[in-house]
Parts: C-alpha cells; sequence; structure tokens
C-alpha cells in the first residue's frame, strides 16, 4: 500500500493542476463580465470558504484540527508564518481575475508555472520553510530555464501592458511554493486536512476583503450579475484543489506538487484555450509549441524524482 502512495499523490496533483485552470477561466470570465477583477476574486474565495466551512462544522475531525490550531498558536507551538498560506492563494485568484481574461488562460498559466518551478528550487533546495532540502541539480536548472522560455514563446512580443499584466501571475507562482509548504505544514500540525483547508480559505479571504474595500471607491459594486451558472463554480473548484494540495504536498514534496500542478494547468488550460477560449482570445501554432516547452521544462526539473 505504501509504494502506491506516491503515483496516487501524483495523479491527484496532477487533477489539481487541471481544476486550478478551470479556475483561472471561471473567474476571468467572471471578471470580465463584472469589470471587477477582485470583486470577482472576494466571490470565488469566499464562497468557497462557506463550503469548506460548512464541511468543517459537520465533521468532528475538522472541528478537533480548528480547535487545535487555536491552541498551538496560543502557546506559539505553531509558527505564525504558517498561517498566511491563504494569503497567496487569495492573491493567485485575484490575478485570475485581473489578468487571465486579457493575457488567456494558457499564458496565464506558464507564467504561473514559471513561478512556481522558480518556488520550488528555492524552496527545495535550500530547505526553507521546514521542507525536505533537496539537492539542486544542473536538470533543475536548466528545466528552469526552459520553462522561461516556454512563457516567451507564448507571450509572443508581448506589448508593455502584457508584461505588467504577466508579472501578476508570476509573482502568484512565486507564493503558491510558500502556500503549499505552509498548508502542509499546518495540515500536519492540526492532524486534519479540512482544517488547514479551512484556514487557508479563511485567511485567503480577509486578504480579499482588505483589497476590495480598497478598490471599492475605483470600481463600486456590480450593478448586475452574469446568468452563467459557470461562472460561478470558481469556489468550488478552489476548494477541492486546495484539498489536494495540502494532502499531498508531504508525500511528493513542494516542487514535486508544483510541477504536477503545473503540468495539469498547462495541459487544462491548452485544452480550455482551444475549446472554450475567452472572448477575442486566438490560439496560435507557436501558443500550442510553447506550452509544451513549458511542460518539457517542468518535468526536467521534477526528472529524477
Amino acid at each position: 500500500m505504501a509504494s502506491l502512495k506516491t503515483p496516487l499523490a501524483v495523479l491527484a496533483a496532477l487533477i489539481a493542476g487541471i481544476l486550478v485552470s478551470v479556475q483561472s477561466r471561471v473567474n476571468g470570465g467572471l471578471g470580465l463580465a463584472l469589470q471587477d477583477g477582485v470583486g470577482a476574486a472576494l466571490y470565488s474565495f469566499t464562497s468557497g470558504w462557506i463550503l469548506i466551512a460548512v464541511f468543517t462544522a459537520l465533521s468532528r475531525t475538522g472541528r478537533s484540527g480548528v480547535k487545535r490550531i487555536a491552541v498551538l498558536l496560543r502557546t506559539q507551538q505553531l509558527p505564525l508564518w504558517m498561517i498566511f498560506g491563504g494569503a497567496f492563494g487569495g492573491f493567485l485568484v485575484m490575478t485570475q481575475g485581473l489578468a487571465a481574461g486579457s493575457l488567456g488562460i494558457a499564458l496565464f498559466t506558464v507564467a504561473v508555472v514559471a513561478g512556481q518551478g522558480i518556488s520550488g528550487i528555492l524552496i527545495d533546495s535550500r530547505g526553507w520553510l521546514g521542507v525536505e532540502r533537496r539537492k539542486l541539480s544542473a536538470a533543475r536548472v536548466i528545466g528552469a530555464v526552459i520553462v522561461i522560455a516556454g512563457v516567451a514563446m507564448v507571450s509572443e512580443n508581448p506589448s508593455w501592458e502584457t508584461i505588467g499584466l504577466l508579472a501578476l501571475p508570476l509573482i502568484a507562482g512565486l507564493g503558491l511554493g510558500y502556500q503549499q509548504a505552509a498548508n502542509g505544514k499546518v495540515r500536519i500540525s492540526a492532524e486534519s486536512a479540512l482544517a488547514a483547508t479551512f484556514l487557508n480559505f479563511a485567511m485567503g479571504s480577509g486578504v480579499l476583503f482588505i483589497a476590495k474595500l480598497a478598490t471599492l471607491p475605483l470600481v463600486g459594486l456590480p450593478t448586475s450579475l452574469p446568468s452563467q451558472w459557470w461562472l460561478y463554480i470558481g469556489g468550488f473548484t478552489g476548494v477541492v484543489f486546495i484539498a489536494i494540495q495540502v494532502i499531498v504536498v508531504g508525500r511528493i514534496g513542494v516542487l514535486g506538487l508544483g510541477v504536477m500542478l503545473g503540468t495539469g494547468q498547462l495541459l487544462g488550460s491548452l485544452i480550455i484555450d482551444l475549446t472554450f477560449p475567452l472572448p477575442g482570445q486566438v490560439i496560435t501554432l507557436i501558443h500550442i509549441v510553447g506550452v509544451f516547452v513549458t511542460l518539457g521544462g517542468a518535468v526536467l526539473v521534477n526528472l529524477k524524482r
């Protein structure tokens, strides 16, 4: 049974990555429909928080885990930095609402994957955030360079506005390494994946609420809501993929999780852009090649594992 755990964890992480690309499409579409990326992100994250709060309240293990987290924080046995992983998840969702609709899912995703790869290499090679230290090989460095090359191919003569928007998912990808490591540690301390997921969504929702308050004088509140039902499932997909991350990061590590998430995101984004593109989005051959170049680099980063 132990030998089956890693392959199953890898498969689960791949599915989680596909769900990230689905969420990017949903939140990008909602941001365009509302003309309010931060508002779309706030709805997505808080709806996920409400959903996971219900599950946590109904679960004895979840309730015990939340109480254990509170006790560990009060007695300073749980480092304060561990509870802020959800803030980076909230930032990722906010960038989906702000940038995915303009960049397209493929370009948005390769920027996130580039950030994930860089943060995964740094965290694993340095042993930061309490994760197991893993040697930085030449293959991983070359793979990271290939990932960056893939981003350049998909962006294809970007304007300054595009470059500015690309910075958002790139920074979000960098933060995902921290989120994955922190959430994994919280799960171990709480002895409950449900409690760790609840905390993740609580922190992310708080960050997005503050961001919405800050932008309210500029954007205001929406006067009408879109009628497409699928624009409102971002929170549900977020609950599923965050729960998967929390569970499997201890088995395959931050870098392994980042690579499999990136693989799922890249494949999912390509399928979505080809079959369900955002308004005005055109997919060229260089986009497709760039996605697979990025995928090849991501695999090379984690080839030995």
